[in-house]
């Protein structure tokens, strides 16, 4: 007996809630391309400070707060830091070495022209950090090599699995715990830049344990007080990548510490043996969804579409199955940064996730426990919308706390969030089913009422005749969240019986 396609859906797809994070570079930085990609469904604009330099970033939010406008809603900019990240150097005239398997070749930290005999590293304190039998991975672990012997500067090692190596390609060292800061001294300048022109999010690469997190977060306070004058947003919010197995021993230290956390699979899945990622990657996003942080989930999942204009049946599961597991959000690297067809990965994957999103077999995991009063607020206006299959809930926040609270418990309804600062807006973008909007101040409940039911009627959210539930506080003021109001569109405040 055959059974009809759509029996596996509960409704056709009506909006998207996880949301969809570009890395931005040459294939994408133009005005007319961010605005496509805005358009076809990009919430993030991810920033890497491995590559470029400030004119350059400068131009790209420049471009992305003009985008806006066009738009009509806020975008959020998560600045990338490149971190300790260990590099080769360069090679003889700029050409790749190959490595032959069961030959040696010597690892310097003293500065040389890579050869297949000897190559340079940008980490002084390789020959302290290794001992013989240790593993050496080069160029995203293609090439693998084995530590002979250490002497002063020089690391001796055995091709275990050979290959091309270019120039400047990356350094990891499975197991090996490295002398090195999490911030470099490029970071700490990066992250001056970044709180100076008020990015929403800063990602940390390479965290080792909960530490790493909070120097970061001191690091933005004080360049964040610093500021004159005062600034209309909120400090950046730290975003922990997960890429090294001292961070997965420590997932709910981090998890407890950052403001949400990034399953960074590129690096991780060489630092660990590639089996281990996806259970790995699903219980990062368990335990991000049992603390209420947001948690993105990244690296190669349309890879293909850097130079074909499909993906693969296998990517298209890859992003599915993250969103059946709850992460709140997608990220495309090379896909939008580099490659020939970035608006067209976003929209298939905007395709993907709103495909799953309207199946039966999609069921988010809330949050359990409200940890606040403003928590347990978020908590009871869920419910309650569940209880009568509200439309929407639309929340007025000025801090953005009120609106977060309330998606950790994974309505499946849309939750508007109702700021009247664009610059408290944009971080939310990142939050799973949030859509952010500006709005004036209003000065009365009536008046809030009265905005809501315009809003939630303009974009169509709930029809005549149908409940959505308002959420907001007397005092207008941040942290006063203290009512839940249902109410029935069509209906105005003063009509109600």
């Amino acid at each position: 007996m055959t059974h009809p396609v759509h029996q596996y859906f509960r409704s056709a797809p009506q909006h998207r809630r996880a949301t969809i994070v570009c890395t931005i570079g040459p294939s994408s930085s133009s005005p007319e391309v961010l605005l496509a990609l805005a358009q076809a469904g990009m919430d993030v604009v991810r920033l890497n400070f491995s590559h470029g330099d400030y004119a350059q970033k400068d131009a790209i939010i420049n471009h992305v707060r003009a985008i806006e406008r066009k738009v009509g809603r806020p975008l959020a900019i998560l600045q990338d830091l490149q971190g300790p990240k260990l590099r080769v150097g360069e090679m003889m005239g700029a050409k790749p070495a190959l490595l032959e398997p069961g030959h040696t070749i010597t690892i310097t930290t003293a500065p040389c022209l890579g050869t297949a005999q000897r190559i340079s590293v940008s980490y002084a304190k390789l020959p302290g950090d290794v001992k013989p039998g240790d593993p050496i991975l080069l160029a995203d672990g293609t090439i693998a090599l084995r530590v002979l012997e250490v002497q002063q500067d020089d690391v001796h090692c055995e091709v275990v699995h050979g290959g091309l190596l270019l120039p400047r390609k990356g350094v990891n060292l499975p197991g090996v715990k490295l002398s090195i800061p999490a911030l470099t001294p490029k970071d700490i300048k990066d992250v001056r830049y970044g709180v100076q022109r008020g990015v929403d999010w800063i990602a940390l690469s390479f965290v080792r344990d909960a530490h790493d997190i909070v120097q970061l977060q001191r690091m933005i306070a004080r360049d964040y007080a610093r500021l004159r004058p005062a600034p209309a947003q909120l400090p950046p919010r730290v975003i922990a990548k997960i890429e090294k197995p001292e961070a997965v021993a420590q997932l709910p230290a981090i998890i407890a510490v950052a403001d949400g956390v990034m399953v960074a699979r590129g690096d991780l899945g060489v630092e660990l043996r590639p089996e281990m990622v996806p259970v790995v990657q699903k219980e990062m996003i368990r335990l991000a969804n049992a603390a209420g942080k947001p948690v993105i989930t990244a690296t190669q999942m349309l890879e293909t579409m850097i130079h074909s204009p499909v993906a693969t049946r296998a990517e298209t599961s890859d992003v599915a199955n993250a969103v059946f597991d709850g992460t709140d959000a997608l990220m495309l690297s090379g896909e939008t940064a580099a490659g020939d067809n970035p608006v067209a990965a976003v929209q298939v994957m905007a395709r993907i996730v709103a495909s799953v999103e309207a199946s039966d077999l999609y069921v988010p995991r809330p949050r359990t426990g409200a940890a606040s009063t403003s928590d347990g607020i978020a908590q009871a206006a869920v419910q309650v919308a569940r209880d009568i299959n509200a439309a929407c809930i639309a929340v007025f926040t000025h801090s953005g706390t009120t609106a977060m609270h309330l998606v950790h418990y994974r309505p499946m309804m849309p939750v508007i969030a109702l700021c009247t600062n664009a610059a408290i807006a944009r971080p939310l973008m990142l939050y799973w089913n949030l859509k952010t909007f500006t709005v004036p101040q209003c000065a009365s409940r009536a008046r809030q009422l009265q905005l809501a039911e315009r809003v939630v009627r303009t974009l169509g959210m709930a029809g005549p005749g149908k409940a959505y539930v308002v959420v907001s506080g007397s005092t207008f003021q941040s942290g006063g969240t203290n009512w839940v109001e249902v109410r029935t569109c069509g209906v105005t405040p003063d009509e109600r019986k």
